[in-house]
């Protein structure tokens, strides 16, 4: 029998999850870019199913400012964008300069990588017809 964990629980085991990850050495780094392609920054598709039938204010209310927003054919459309980052770690030796300042080694050398910043965005667009939304559609690498 499956046991049902508490939100609190599952967030500890999460936080365990992210510590074993980033002391695990260079797995590490690969591991974050194909969780961070897993995450989905915008809303869940019953909160997107929810905001059928409501005005554009509602939907402003609800998601934000769009992105974008745009009339063709007697229909309106807004974009709304949601951007999730991640920073990856660099990993790999240290070097020690003449003046004993430590550099890291750069990523062309092949003795380690840099620290890098992750994006992935979702753009949810709802279309807008007879003054309410009547359907929506997420694309982008970051929809999940």
């Amino acid at each position: 029998m499956r046991r049902a964990f508490s939100p609190a629980t599952a967030r500890r085991r999460g936080d365990e999850i992210v510590q074993h990850l980033f002391s695990g050495g260079c797995v590490a780094p690969t591991l974050l870019v194909l969780a961070l392609g897993a995450c989905s920054p915008g809303p869940p598709r019953r909160q997107l199913d929810a905001l059928i039938g409501q005005s554009p204010e509602q939907l402003v209310r609800t998601l934000g400012v769009p992105a974008r927003s745009w009339q063709t054919g007697g229909l309106q459309f807004l974009a709304f964008d949601r951007r999730v980052s991640a920073l990856i770690p660099g990993s790999g030796p240290v070097a020690q300069q003449p003046f004993q300042t430590p550099i890291p080694f750069s990523a062309g050398a092949g003795l380690g990588t840099p620290p890098e910043v992750v994006s992935r965005i979702c753009e949810t667009t709802f279309e807008i017809a007879g003054g309410r939304a009547v359907r929506w559609t997420k694309r982008g690498p970051g929809c999940g």
